[in-house]
């Protein structure tokens, strides 16, 4: 698919090969925008993939990143008292019997938890990538984000063999931008933008989720990163790496890491 919206309740893709440029897969994504009143976003998403699953991504579409999301609930939520529209951060699943590729500065694979879940257990959007081989590239990212009190969402990376690569480091740092593997918590835009919410701690005390790589080989290399960091008040989350042969080259890039910081 090629500059395209995918929306549903729940998403499930069965392929061969997909391929998903400059386009975006996310329940509730039509809402989200106020373009059409189909289901709220905090829908799960699972591909299964015989063969290769490509995301690629250079460009935002409607201000939101190409590739494949999942959100429960969002930045704006304008209730009084504030954020008390319940709903789970579904989780994410992608399967690929070859190759995972995410490729771009606005490439990404990616759950964003902004309220509080109602099921019990609650779900804090997962996400788990198993392939042959996962190759992140230039810009693109595979992450999990809490914008809002309790626990991150986790994710998981299993494949024979990951690669991890800044390829033009120069293009994106000079944007700001992230190539790796990713679980953090942030503050919610609520709290940074709204006077009125600065003493709501729900909106500043979230966890990071645990991320976790299995693999027989792991290369890191020009500016790449595996993280698990908390920007706001609450916890880090912890890096699990199960890896035969670890490959780490900064070439030349000011930045390269694998670590965890709150």
């Amino acid at each position: 698919m090629a500059t395209s919206l995918v929306d549903a309740k729940e998403i499930f893709i069965r392929s061969g090969n997909l391929t998903v440029d400059n386009s975006l897969v996310l329940p509730g994504v039509f809402t989200e925008l106020g373009l059409a009143n189909s289901p709220a976003n905090g829908g799960r998403i699972e591909v299964r993939a015989s063969g290769d699953v490509t995301i690629t991504g250079n460009r935002l579409l409607f201000g939101l990143d190409s590739g494949i999301q999942a959100r429960g609930g969002g930045p704006a939520t304008t209730a009084t008292p504030p954020v008390t529209t319940l709903r789970d951060t579904p989780d994410i699943s992608v399967e690929a019997g070859g190759t995972l590729t995410v490729s771009g500065l606005n490439a990404t694979v990616h759950s964003e938890r902004f309220v509080q879940g109602t099921s019990a257990p609650v779900s804090f959007g997962n996400v788990a990538i198993k392939a042959d081989r996962v190759q992140v590239l230039g810009g693109g990212e595979i992450s999990a984000t809490n914008r809002f009190s309790g626990k991150g969402g986790d994710l998981t990376v299993n494949a024979r063999e990951i690669v991890l690569d800044g390829v033009n480091t120069s293009q994106v740092l000079s944007t700001g931008g992230f190539t790796g593997l990713t679980t953090q918590s942030n503050f919610h835009p609520l709290y940074l933008g709204s006077p009125g919410f600065l003493t709501d701690a729900r909106l500043t005390n979230g966890q990071a989720g645990t991320l976790t790589v299995n693999a027989d080989t792991l290369t890191i290399k020009r500016g790449a990163n595996i993280t698990a960091d908390n920007f706001g008040f609450g916890k880090a989350g912890d890096i699990i790496i199960n890896v035969r042969d670890l490959f780490l080259s900064r070439d030349g890039a000011a930045t390269g890491a694998i670590s965890t910081q709150s």
